[in-house]
């Protein structure tokens, strides 16, 4: 139930680091651990469910210059080794990697080691620590979880892909808005809420919908969700797949004027293995 952290500088970093750089790493149920710039042992993070966010941020002097760099890493799975690689990034087109902060960009890699079967994480021999046996058998284990993480893809922005972490989709007129959806171990949640200015409480009430609701227990919102083309309880519930099409919100957000519109969607799979990932829109006239 644990996940192994390690932290890496590229040779070329290395050299320009002071001894006041750290690296951060923390997650959202608390766990929070420290490297110091020389710390070479690896650490240990607990996982809640089966899966964790983490949030990395180095901080300190480098070639003379403050420095603080930050990435979020989310779809983490327990017993994996998390290998954090620090190095710059050439930006000076003679090739030359120092110049002040300005001109150095670090950029931090999660090598996802994982298997797919049980496995125990065993840490390099460490004195006066003996947190993993050597037989491996340290008490009842939670079962293997089964492979496989929810996914929400942007599939069809007027007839061809797009990247949902990308920028705001822009809606000018009659547009087709389609994401797909899977989870390889069904579906038990898809929540969405809708975050827009335009699309007010009374504007979403008017078309018999929230600003949040779970397409898989959509309650009183059922009928108008259905009406609307969404896929709904029995339809989701169980599921591996799921289209959600807001192709017809594209007049209706145009009508009501120029905008943002986020749509976020969290998908919980019946492993409690969960994603997020937002719609974003932009109406302009």
């Amino acid at each position: 139930a644990n996940v192994m952290v390690s932290v890496e500088y590229a040779a070329e970093l290395k050299a320009l680091m002071a001894d006041d750089v750290t690296v951060t790493v923390s997650t959202a149920n608390g766990g929070t651990l420290v490297f110091a710039a020389d710390e070479t042992r690896y650490g240990y993070l607990v996982v809640a469910n089966t899966t964790l966010s983490m949030d990395v941020t180095l901080a300190g002097t480098i070639d003379g210059e403050a420095v603080t760099m930050a990435k979020h890493i989310i779809g983490v799975r327990a017993g994996t080794h998390q290998k954090l690689q620090f190095a710059l990034k050439t930006v000076n087109e003679d090739g030359n990697n120092k110049g002040g902060a300005q001109n150095i960009e670090i950029t931090v890699d999660s090598e996802l080691v994982t298997s797919d079967e049980s496995l125990v994480v065993t840490p390099p021999a460490l004195p006066e620590i003996e947190d993993f046996p050597a037989d491996g058998q340290g008490g009842e284990t939670d079962p293997e979880p089964t492979e496989g993480l929810p996914t929400i893809v942007g599939s069809d922005f007027n007839g061809a892909p797009f990247d949902i972490d990308g920028e705001p989709l822009v809606i000018t007129g009659a547009a087709t808005l389609k994401v797909d959806i899977s989870a390889p171990n069904q579906f038990a949640h898809i929540y969405v809420k809708i975050d827009s200015k335009v699309l007010t409480p009374e504007e979403l009430a008017g078309i018999g919908l929230k600003a949040e609701f779970d397409l898989a227990e959509p309650g009183e919102l059922e009928a108008a969700l259905s009406g609307l083309g969404f896929p709904v309880s029995d339809e989701v519930k169980g599921q591996t797949k799921a289209l959600f099409d807001i192709s017809q919100f594209a007049p209706l957000l145009l009508a009501l004027g120029e905008g943002n519109h986020n749509f976020v969607i969290r998908v919980v799979d019946q492993q409690n293995n969960e994603v997020e990932k937002t719609l974003k829109l932009k109406t302009v006239k």
